[in-house]
């Protein structure tokens, strides 16, 4: 799985606009890495298409998760998923 991105959709610029002193709070916050943590999941959801989908009510937000391919690298060679030299 990959982490959250901790980014702010256009509907969480949304209610930022509409609530101008959670901006001020995002300001003062002690980093942003904690954004990528739940806080109060309601629901999971996987689709057909392997992304798992983490409910949020606390920050009224949706985390989409998709499982990426490993890439390892070995000696002058890019080998996708393993199996080659390391």
């Amino acid at each position: 799985m990959t982490h959250g991105e901790a980014t702010i959709s256009q509907w969480g610029v949304g209610k930022l606009d509409a609530n101008p002193e959670m901006w001020e709070e995002r300001k003062i916050a002690q980093g942003l890495d904690r954004e990528k943590l739940f806080w109060g999941p309601i629901a999971v959801e996987c689709d057909d298409q392997g992304r798992v989908f983490v409910v949020e009510t606390a920050r009224s937000r949706i985390q989409v998760f998709q499982k990426q391919t490993p890439l390892f690298y070995g000696v002058n060679e890019r080998v996708a998923g393993g199996g080659g030299r390391l």
